[in-house]
């Protein structure tokens, strides 16, 4: 019993090994003090405003990342004050509101040393259940287990994982949400999509793909099914409601970084500075976007042949990805994070198709993990 059980869930216990090791050779690079995985800037007023909370302070990125965001709202969700000086558009930081309250909780109201601790292995523990029930549904399917290890050892997974950010814990909720969703519970469903559109509102998505998939397919109870999918997406307007009540509208409309532009403004600009960048980011671009239009051409090509809710949400996200903007699309930590639904409905449409074409595009997404942990090394000066 035991060493059947440890042969159907060997890929959780590797993805285990392999984010416990990540995570200490980090904070072995960071004097072992977990602040460091929210990667705050000295530049941002983050360090000044917790100055007395032991912050390990990354001189090397003056701004930090989005990790610092995710630590003031585990840390003084209530503070809106400070909320509007230091938060680049304070509700596009406070609509991804579960993740860091749920810290908030864990750390006893905002204890400084648990937010710490708590931020990180919150998404340890969401990578492990997240890869748990995905084995579970491949299982359900009579489908090999390693397969688990596209979703656990995604590159948006380690990125979460090593920043702080929301997306380990919103895709887990995702993977539940599909569990439950074949195993035909579908309150459960709905309620595990509620906290991930207030985890990551790209996520709201798989809603809209259920909702679509129900109105062209009409099963019994159609009705009913798409009032009951739509709830992720009300629940999600009335928190903005709420926000551009509380901070302004103003706020609202000028979301951080400017990622809402001109429909395509993103892909144009995007190959407009290809040339200029770096050859390893040039070879880490072309790999993801070879990985995209492959995904986005098998998405289209099955959409003539069957039309199940993975297509659909796949579609969707592709729609997403060609009108979405150039600042999130220049660098490899933020389409690895945003477009990882993208491939995560890639995998789960291919595990129903078997077609090479999405194989392709899913090995070569993989193999970009490699280059994101090669270049987290060389920042570590691992090869110094």
């Amino acid at each position: 019993m035991i060493i059947a059980k440890l042969k159907a869930y060997w890929p959780l216990g590797l993805t285990l090994i392999f984010y416990l090791l990540l995570g200490g050779f980090y904070l072995l690079h960071h004097d072992w003090n977990f602040s460091a995985f929210s990667v705050i800037g000295p530049t941002t007023g983050f360090a000044q405003h917790f100055s007395d909370d032991n912050l390990y302070i990354i001189d090397e990125d003056p701004r930090g990342y989005d990790g610092r965001f995710f630590y003031f709202l585990s840390r003084a969700p209530f503070d809106l004050g400070t909320a509007t000086d230091l938060l680049a558009s304070p509700i596009w930081r406070y609509q991804r509101i579960f993740y860091p309250f749920l810290i908030y909780l864990l750390s006893l109201g905002g204890v400084a040393w648990l937010v710490n601790l708590w931020l990180p292995f919150v998404n340890l523990i969401a990578i492990t259940l997240g890869t748990y029930f995905f084995i579970k549904l491949l299982q359900f399917q009579k489908i090999k287990n390693y397969f688990s290890l596209f979703f656990s050892l995604s590159p948006a997974l380690i990125f979460g994982f090593l920043y702080n950010l929301g997306e380990p814990l919103a895709f887990a909720l995702v993977v539940l949400a599909v569990y439950n969703f074949i195993k035909d519970r579908l309150g459960l469903a709905v309620w595990f999509l509620i906290l991930a559109g207030l985890t990551k509102e790209t996520t709201l998505f798989v809603s809209f793909g259920f909702i679509i998939y129900f109105l062209v397919n009409r099963p019994n109870h159609y009705l009913k099914k798409i009032l009951l999918f739509s709830l992720p997406a009300l629940i999600f307007t009335i928190w903005i409601v709420i926000l551009v009540l509380i901070f302004g509208y103003a706020s609202f409309l000028n979301p951080a970084g400017g990622n809402l532009v001109a429909p395509f403004l993103g892909m144009w600009l995007k190959a407009k500075v290809f040339l200029t960048q770096h050859w390893f980011y040039q070879l880490s671009d072309a790999l993801f976007y070879l990985s995209f239009l492959l995904g986005a051409w098998y998405f289209l090509s099955e959409t003539f042949k069957r039309l199940d809710f993975f297509n659909l949400i796949g579609l969707l996200y592709t729609v997403f990805a060609f009108t979405f903007s150039i600042h999130l699309l220049l660098f490899p930590k933020e389409y690895a994070r945003h477009f990882f639904g993208f491939h995560l409905f890639l995998l789960l449409s291919y595990l129903a198709t078997r077609r090479r074409l999405a194989l392709a595009a899913l090995l070569i997404y993989l193999s970009t993990s490699a280059f994101y942990l090669f270049e987290f090394l060389i920042l570590l000066d691992f090869f110094r």
